[in-house]
């Protein structure tokens, strides 16, 4: 989801264009920091992947999915709805075309469902594992 969000800022500057069916339109690239936003989010989501893979967090996965625990229903909304907001603004060949206008809206709502599914995932996870032993001594062996 940070990938997505790489406009952050650019609504705070004047529009640099206007349409009557979506309104005010905003270019990220007139940001001073736009050159690295990239970076420092590649940094970001390596850092996180660094973290799980030596914390041992991939260690509960098969425990969980074993007792079909596993949170499938919350990442297909995730996926959906990521995939309706991206078409919502007509990227990697999707389109919304037949509901103009409401671009904006579809995808602001579209990217709260996919956080929602995402604690939700998190949110069911954890009931799974919080009285766990297996989880419990998961992180104690070194």
């Amino acid at each position: 989801m940070v990938a997505r969000e790489l406009n952050w800022g650019a609504v705070f500057y004047p529009p640099t264009g206007f349409s009557e069916e979506e309104g005010p339109m905003y270019a990220s690239a007139k940001l001073w920091y736009h050159p690295y936003r990239t970076p420092i989010v590649a940094i970001v989501i390596a850092a996180q992947v660094v973290g799980f893979t030596f914390s041992r967090s991939w260690r509960v996965v098969p425990g969980i999915m074993a007792q079909w625990k596993f949170p499938f229903f919350d990442i297909a909304g995730f996926v959906v709805a990521m995939l309706i907001s991206t078409a919502s603004e007509q990227h990697i060949d999707l389109s919304m075309a037949w509901w103009p206008g409401y671009g904006e809206m579809v995808e602001e709502t579209m990217e709260l469902a996919a956080y929602i599914f995402l604690l939700s995932a998190q949110y069911r996870v954890w009931l799974t594992l919080r009285n766990s032993p297996r989880f419990q001594t998961a992180f104690e062996t070194a």
